[in-house]
């Protein structure tokens, strides 16, 4: 998804200048290139035919569950703007040696090479809006169910758990050049992390 702005009232862009109004147009905040989402059910083959106490307890579970994979969303490093004789406009930081992701996502690590930038002085930084992007997600939900016949009612044991594997959801990393965590991320993404959170329950049916 590409915009010039991701304001729906185009507020503002981030160039207003004719010479620099082009450079608007580029990935939106929420483009995410991949995005998968692939949900299972499987019944489990325990003690299908037995009816022995041990079969009556593991048989007829049903195991159902989301998995979901995507993209991480573009940012902006922005510059130093003292040096530039512009009115306006939002300065971007230099992008001075290859691109190289160095570290894990997360505050312990920058997660990328902080050497690869470098303030741009007196001249437009030469990257460019939402040039970069943060680390990709994943998650896991799953639930367990059983059902009971008694006689024409139906009594369903459910076990659900989100984001069963505990697993952290991290945003994009901080931009500000000065600030000495400059590419660790130290916040969760959009919406939050979701802890591992599990839920038991009954359901009848008549």
């Amino acid at each position: 998804a590409q915009n010039d702005t991701d304001d729906d009232g185009w507020v503002g862009l981030s160039w207003n200048q004719p010479s620099q109004r082009g450079r608007n147009y580029a990935l939106a905040g929420y483009d995410r290139t991949h995005n998968f989402q692939m949900g299972f059910l499987y019944e489990l083959p325990f003690a299908k035919n037995s009816s022995s106490p041990i079969a009556l307890l593991v048989k007829d579970f049903q195991v159902n569950g989301v998995f979901s994979a995507y993209s991480g969303t573009p940012f902006t490093i922005g510059g130093d703007n003292t040096a530039l004789n512009q009115r306006g406009g939002t300065q971007t930081i230099d992008l001075i040696a290859p691109l190289n992701q160095s570290g894990k996502a997360g505050p312990d690590e920058a997660f990328y090479d902080k050497a690869s930038f470098a303030q741009p002085g007196n001249k437009w930084g030469n990257t460019g809006r939402n040039q970069f992007r943060g680390p990709s997600v994943w998650g896991l939900d799953m639930g367990l169910f059983r059902g009971f016949p008694i006689g024409r009612y139906r009594v369903e044991f459910r076990a659900t758990a989100q984001n069963v594997l505990n697993h952290a959801r991290w945003g994009n990393p901080i931009t500000g050049f000065t600030d000495p965590n400059f590419m660790r991320i130290r916040t969760s993404e959009a919406g939050g992390n979701i802890p591992r959170k599990i839920q038991l329950g009954l359901r009848f049916e008549f």
